[in-house]
């Protein structure tokens, strides 16, 4: 393991040392762990930078500001959330987002970036479910891949999204969850009804945006 005290990374401080970051490997308890290229000897290293080294910064924002993780944030989706629509393709989800593009108006998505990497997702959506139409708007799209959770990626995109709301104009906030009533409920949110859609259970919450 690599623990030269300079890297060379657009991210960090200039090069006075051998490693030159590529791209995030994980994080755990002693930091962050990334691939990087050891140019001395030209070949692949796992870098580890310790928290006393300082974690790179989470950023929150549109994705029409980094259009660049459309496809791959589409992908995520679809993966993730495919079953509870009767048609759904990762070509659709990329339209979707193509579509906010054009307007400030919702429907947007957000995204948690650290560094150049993509770590999360979150929409404001006018409707999310197509049997209550009656409500508006909703949280949708809450997204934190694996490797990246339990770090507060997924808190902090609610929090955004719920700020976003009220700004707009919106006192109250919808969301259905399919199985994290409890993680809602610890970020202030109130359960409306459990019922079933599009044959899967799930919880309808609400949250007072001001």
């Amino acid at each position: 393991m690599s623990r030269l005290p300079w890297i060379q990374s657009k991210w960090l401080e200039p090069a006075r040392g051998n490693d030159e970051i590529e791209s995030l490997l994980g994080r755990g308890g002693m930091g962050v762990v990334y691939k990087a290229l050891h140019i001395s000897l030209d070949r692949p290293v796992a870098h580890n930078i310790g928290r006393s080294q300082g974690m790179l910064q989470m950023k929150i924002a549109s994705l029409k500001e980094h259009k660049e993780f459309t496809s791959a944030l589409a992908k995520w989706h679809y993966d993730e959330w495919s079953y509870l629509h009767d048609v759904d393709s990762v070509e659709r989800r990329i339209s979707e987002f193509e579509n906010e593009w054009g307007s400030d108006e919702i429907p947007q998505t957000f995204v948690a970036v650290e560094g150049d990497v993509l770590v999360g997702s979150a929409s404001l959506l006018s409707h999310d479910m197509d049997t209550r139409m009656d409500l508006s708007p909703w949280l949708a799209s809450v997204y934190v891949p694996v490797e990246c959770r339990k770090k507060g990626f997924g808190s902090a995109l609610v929090r955004h999204v719920v700020k976003e709301a009220c700004k707009r104009g919106y006192r109250t906030l919808y969301l259905y969850t399919p199985g994290r009533e409890d993680f809602y409920v610890r970020l202030g949110w109130s359960l409306i009804e459990r019922t079933e859609y599009h044959g899967h259970n799930v919880s309808i919450m609400t949250i007072n945006t001001e």
